[in-house]
């Protein structure tokens, strides 16, 4: 396993933000669903974090 640091997981999550405005901005059911898919990721990540910091 690898290690990662907070500035890391920092930067993975506004990547991830900054992917979910791109695919809201344009147009299309592929594109939602691309932003959906995203924050679904970005919200597992969240999950794994909080449950690994109790």
């Amino acid at each position: 396993m690898v290690e990662i640091s907070n500035s890391d997981i920092e930067r993975i999550l506004s990547c991830l933000d900054i992917a979910i405005k791109h695919y809201k901005s344009m147009s299309g059911l592929r594109n939602s669903t691309h932003a959906w898919a995203i924050g679904q990721l970005k919200d597992k990540i969240n999950r794994k974090l909080n449950k690994q910091q109790k």
